[in-house]
């Protein structure tokens, strides 16, 4: 659920909306509504106009304008950006802060941290970070395959999903200590 959803259900009820350009056009009927400003850039095609629209968005405090801001910036601005939309609960700002733990962007490389934030933005319905827990798992920890799960299941399908072969190539060369995976695997792809 995102807060906005009650807002764009209302600017476009009884609206009959075909292209990037008429629904660019709607939203600028609400400027200077934050999020009027920040939908706007995500659909306007225009380098310039999409990147001033969704800064002036963050300035105001709009959550998602500010976790899509912290992608395209680097560096301690993208770090910054994330923690603000974070602090709000955007799962959007979270999986990017997440990313900024995981490669030092902005922060010291922290993958404790970035696991945390991809579990919360997991947890609030972020696909990718679904994904990217999974990832960052160990391959004996059950809890691996139920965030894959959970996001295969969801349409995630980044050919993360060949890693299964790895544990179940250990488990058939007599490695015991990857019975407990298997036998979740299964569980969670039953």
């Amino acid at each position: 659920y995102y807060p906005e959803a009650q807002w764009l259900i209302s600017v476009f009820s009884g609206k009959s909306i075909v292209s990037n350009i008429e629904a660019k056009n709607v939203f600028l009927e609400h400027i200077p509504n934050p999020s009027a400003l920040c939908f706007a850039s995500l659909v306007s095609l225009e380098f310039h106009s999409n990147f001033m629209w969704l800064q002036q968005a963050a300035e105001k405090g709009h959550a998602l304008a500010q976790s899509c801001l912290s992608r395209k910036l680097s560096g301690s601005a993208s770090f910054g950006w994330a923690n603000k939309a974070a602090l709000q609960g955007e799962r959007e700002g979270f999986a990017e802060l997440g990313f900024c733990f995981e490669i030092g962007l902005g922060c010291s490389v922290d993958l404790d941290k970035a696991k945390k934030c991809f579990q919360i933005a997991a947890e609030l319905g972020h696909v990718d970070s679904m994904g990217k827990c999974g990832l960052l798992c160990s391959e004996t920890d059950p809890k691996k395959w139920l965030w894959w799960r959970q996001a295969i299941t969801r349409s995630w399908n980044h050919g993360e999903v060949y890693n299964f072969i790895v544990p179940l190539r250990k488990f058939t060369s007599g490695n015991p200590s990857y019975a407990l995976v298997l036998f979740e695997i299964g569980r969670v792809f039953k």
